[in-house]
């Protein structure tokens, strides 16, 4: 196991539901939000794509612009993110 790993997900829309804040987005979030501490990890929410990201904080200590980092890569990679 990494110490210092950071993930996160998008809550995907079912049929005929839009992509902002969706029911999985919600229910995960919650999840989440339950089970990981602030201790241990930076939340950072996306609602309007339904996405959620857990910043490990030693990562983000370490580099202090990592989240701007993690956002530019996907804004790069994910049409999704534009």
């Amino acid at each position: 196991m990494n110490p210092k790993a950071s993930f996160g997900f998008i809550g995907s829309n079912g049929f005929g539901e839009d992509v902002y804040c969706t029911k999985r987005y919600r229910v995960y979030s919650k999840i989440i939000a339950t089970y990981f501490s602030d201790k241990h990890f930076y939340h950072k929410e996306n609602i309007e794509k339904s996405a959620y990201m857990l910043i490990n904080n030693a990562a983000l200590k370490e580099t202090p612009d990592l989240v701007s980092r993690i956002e530019t890569f996907f804004v790069e990679q994910y049409e999704y993110f534009e």
